[in-house]
């Protein structure tokens, strides 16, 4: 004999009751409790205790509120049957409830008089004594909703709050996670930057070094170029012509000489020498002066 069951239930339904709690459980495991998901598994439940309407809320410890989830069947308002100061929130009641309230259609002290609704039964949903949420459901018939069934509803409301809360904190470790992520990328440009901010003042600094080593003696080159030019005028042209062109290339040595005074940010690209890849800094590209010309 099983002394779990009521000794008016048959056995039929206790088994029923017993796969409805490994169904729950299953559907809670595989899939997150999203609408769909809760709909499932409501409906399930109606499947065994038939009910005539569902309303399930789940807390938004953000806005410290009780929100609405799921619906099935008539829309049902708690907060009417409460036996409260008409100006308390809703959500202050539901997160004070401990555990399961049955109200029943009969009785001097009936809160459901005149509503159509025979039974509810609301089960609170809860984690280690903090709110989840609460779940309300109601049949035409008086008196429908047991003692035998709270242990059940408990057992079904444990399965819901926990997946809601492993989902809760599924949520907010993605979150923190992409945080983390966000600050990780921001701290390695960070890093970057200073890198490249290192870099370009060790490369000014030596452009400013070599900016005077070689201006000095290119200044007396084309210097001695020029008053050779002007002095003597009776040179051989490929002489005058060789002349202009080491003048030529003196200046354009003294134009990246200027241009390495000019760089604002290094700008690197790969050449191939001798089969091998080398970096090198495009002096053109990396100076100011040049990109404004």
């Amino acid at each position: 004999m099983i002394n779990n069951t009521d000794a008016n239930e048959p056995i039929s339904r206790f088994w029923s009751k017993l796969n409805l709690v490994s169904d729950v459980i299953s559907i809670m495991s595989d899939q997150p409790p999203v609408k769909e998901t809760l709909l499932k598994v409501m409906e399930r439940i109606k499947s065994v205790i038939p009910f005539s309407s569902a309303v399930l809320y789940f807390f938004d410890i953000n806005e410290v509120v009780y929100k609405k989830e799921i619906s099935i069947g008539p829309e049902i308002d708690p907060s009417e049957f409460l036996k409260t100061n008409p100006a308390e929130r809703f959500s202050a009641w539901a997160a004070g409830v401990l555990k399961p309230d049955i109200l029943s259609n009969e009785g001097p002290d009936n809160r459901l008089a005149g509503s159509g609704i025979g039974s509810l039964i609301m089960v609170p949903l809860r984690v280690e004594g903090r709110p989840v949420g609460l779940i309300c459901l109601t049949h035409t018939e008086i008196d429908y909703f047991r003692e035998d069934d709270v242990k059940l509803f408990l057992l079904l409301a444990h399965q819901i709050s926990v997946s809601r809360e492993r989902s809760v904190y599924q949520r907010e470790l993605e979150e923190r996670n992409q945080e983390l992520e966000k600050a990780q990328r921001l701290l390695e440009l960070a890093q970057q930057r200073l890198i490249n901010d290192e870099r370009l003042m060790a490369v000014r600094e030596i452009s400013v070094s070599i900016n005077h080593e070689i201006n000095n003696p290119l200044s007396v080159i084309v210097g001695n170029i020029q008053c050779l030019l002007f002095i003597e005028k009776n040179l051989n042209e490929k002489i005058v012509e060789r002349l202009k062109r080491v003048e030529s290339e003196a200046m354009k040595i003294a134009d990246i000489n200027h241009r390495l005074l000019e760089i604002d940010e290094l700008v690197s690209e790969t050449y191939i020498n001798d089969g091998q890849k080398i970096k090198m800094i495009n002096i053109e590209k990396s100076s100011s002066g040049a990109k404004n010309v």
